[in-house]
């Protein structure tokens, strides 16, 4: 369809513009059919090469907070990634991610690893951590509404020069597994496959789209073969965009780009996934671009556990040692309190979320001292301090040596310069024998890193 308008920019002539079909952008939320909003959660597979940090390599340190940085640009709640290397299996916090991984003995050359990157939210709503299986294969179970349940699963396949005894070994674990997946459970089979599967949907009409790119390998008709077993389809295959959005990795010698991660559900769950694409924006430092797929499950929420009865000791709790009470601290602080409090603040420190340092408090004369004596003064009266002063976090910096040990971290308490002079002004007046253990933040040389 054709429609001739004119355009008044200087000329005359008629114009002929084709219309053009505009997909619309896609929403976190979504409608269905019954007209009620689905949540999209949003997964990604990406071979990350390694998250080791090697002081002679060329890439930045902290590969995790690197990796996490990327996933968040993204909004992803769930990545799993390839080719950790890290060993054994363990976890760790970086930014607003948990990692867990899989991998090999200490002693053992680490060539594969598997794991998942996690949003802390989403972590504390599982019902159990990510399951480790071995170095190629590592699952998890979301728990979903109305007591469902999604069973992820992150796998890294042996590449097309291993042994094929190792890859019959890879896909007969893998094959373990899935048969051990209730079937009740929604599915996501994600990872870095080292496979082609091509464009053949004659060959494969269940499995597989229209939309495949390439010629398939003996690694494509080994995952083929599995998906045919447990009736999996192949979501890369479904939807249709320019072949940069399908491929994930480029051939060194070739440096043609194949499609060989892949995001893979049940064929009868492919309804809820609404999209899936490599993005070519994300960069870690790795040959192989992130793959990132849209799902329509919605999280359940943490039960809680109410009226449960327990067994309390009353006699313990009456040996508790009673702590005197300090009435002085229910006076207003003075602007002498507050004076020695401004000037115990050391300079160059980092400021909490309002980005206020020290320095603006300390050197911003009579005017700015006497407002937040009357902040502070009006917080007294009222009974209620801002919650911007209350609010702190807890960074944990890597120092050196071994990541999985969190020895080699340290912890910076960052909490508004305005709140901490609220703490200064309480510690003068609270001895170190009358604070529990637990208070590091107003104990000496302790750390807020247990």
């Amino acid at each position: 369809m054709y429609n001739c308008t004119k355009h008044y920019t200087g000329s005359t002539v008629a114009r002929v513009t084709k219309d053009r079909a505009v997909r619309p952008h896609l929403p976190s939320t979504v409608e269905n059919q019954l007209g009620r909003r689905r949540q999209l959660l949003t997964i990604a597979q990406w071979n990350v090469r390694t998250l080791l940090d090697r002081e002679a390599a060329d890439r930045p340190e902290r590969r995790t907070a690197l990796v996490a940085m990327e996933l968040a640009k993204y909004n992803i709640d769930i990545a799993a990634l390839c080719e950790t290397r890290f060993s054994e299996s363990g976890s760790l916090n970086d930014l607003e991610y948990s990692f867990f991984w899989s991998g090999k003995p200490v002693e053992e050359r680490r060539e594969a690893g598997v794991g998942f990157a996690i949003k802390k939210n989403i972590v504390i709503k599982l019902t159990e951590i990510p399951q480790p299986v071995s170095d190629r294969i590592m699952t998890m179970r979301l728990p979903l509404r109305k007591d469902n349940f999604a069973t992820i699963i992150s796998v890294y396949a042996p590449t097309m020069t291993n042994p094929d005894e190792n890859k019959e070994a890879f896909y007969n674990q893998l094959a373990s597994v899935l048969s051990g997946i209730p079937r009740t459970d929604k599915l996501l089979l994600i990872g870095d496959f080292n496979a082609r599967i091509g464009r053949d949907n004659d060959k494969w009409p269940l499995l597989m789209g229209k939309l495949g790119i390439g010629k398939y390998n003996s690694n494509g008709e080994l995952l083929l073969a599995l998906c045919s077993e447990f009736e999996l389809i192949v979501t890369n295959t479904m939807f249709k965009q320019k072949d940069e959005s399908k491929t994930t990795w480029m051939h060194p010698r070739s440096w043609y780009w194949h499609m060989i991660d892949f995001i893979i559900t049940r064929c009868r769950d492919k309804m809820n996934i609404h999209s899936t694409r490599a993005m070519r924006g994300a960069n870690c430092w790795t040959d192989h671009r992130m793959l990132k797929s849209n799902v329509a499950f919605r999280i359940g929420q943490k039960q809680k556990l109410l009226n449960v009865p327990g067994d309390i000791d009353h006699e313990a709790l009456d040996n508790i040692p009673k702590r005197i009470t300090k009435t002085c601290l229910d006076e207003i602080p003075t602007m002498d309190e507050m004076a020695k409090a401004i000037a115990g603040l050391k300079d160059g420190k980092a400021p909490g979320g309002d980005g206020i340092p020290a320095e603006v408090w300390k050197h911003g004369g009579d005017n700015l001292f006497s407002r937040l004596h009357q902040l502070i003064t009006n917080a007294w009266v009222v009974g209620s301090v801002p919650q911007a002063s209350k609010d702190a976090c807890i960074v944990t910096i890597y120092k050196k040596d071994d990541r999985t040990d969190y020895g080699n971290y340290r912890g910076i308490f960052l909490l508004s310069i305005a709140g901490k002079i609220v703490l200064n002004r309480l510690s003068t007046y609270i001895t170190p024998e009358e604070v529990p253990e637990t208070q590091r933040r107003f104990r000496g040389n302790r750390s807020t890193v247990v």
